[in-house]
């Protein structure tokens, strides 16, 4: 019986975390798009906390991008790549070197998005960086470091508030 209802409230948290994507891929479309790319990558590790409900989640995840919003598939699969380096820092302290790490997994994620966005989908979003840079590399590899900066930023504070808020009650 005890398993039963941890089921149902396994999966009822991981339908409160696809809700919560499907809000973030609605409501964070262009230009604030970036939003997204904060939100869901830590709804995803948090609402995910074992192998079943991540594996139900990502697939419901997936295909709700495919019907909603296809032009994000490229940005949803990083997500879900993202979300294996989230996950840990529920149950463990934040470190300089993962801060790091995760700018550069950040960085190589947006631009491999970007340009495959543009080649799959012909959104020329990749296109649009390089004018915005001048087509310096330089300028358009420190435009993309500094979004990463911004966006682990917020997600690590977004991580740390969660588990400082929730440290007494566990959801799961």
């Amino acid at each position: 019986m005890t398993s039963c209802i941890s089921r149902t409230n396994q999966l009822i948290h991981a339908s409160i975390g696809l809700a919560l994507t499907i809000i973030s891929l609605v409501l964070f479309r262009g230009t604030t798009s970036i939003v997204s790319f904060i939100l869901i990558p830590v709804i995803l590790a948090y609402f995910s906390q074992n192998k079943l409900m991540k594996r139900i989640l990502m697939t419901a995840f997936l295909i709700v991008v495919l019907l909603v919003a296809q032009t994000q598939l490229i940005f949803a699969v990083t997500y879900i790549l993202l979300t294996n380096l989230y996950k840990p820092l529920f149950s463990r302290k934040i470190t300089k070197t993962h801060f790091a790490l995760t700018i550069v997994s950040v960085m190589f994620s947006l631009i491999v998005s970007l340009m495959l966005t543009e080649w799959l989908f012909q959104v020329p979003i990749h296109s649009m960086m390089l004018e915005l840079s001048n087509h310096i590399i330089s300028i358009y590899v420190a435009i993309i470091f500094l979004e990463s900066i911004f966006i682990v930023g917020c997600q690590l504070t977004i991580i740390y508030q969660l588990k400082k808020r929730l440290a007494h009650q566990r959801l799961f």
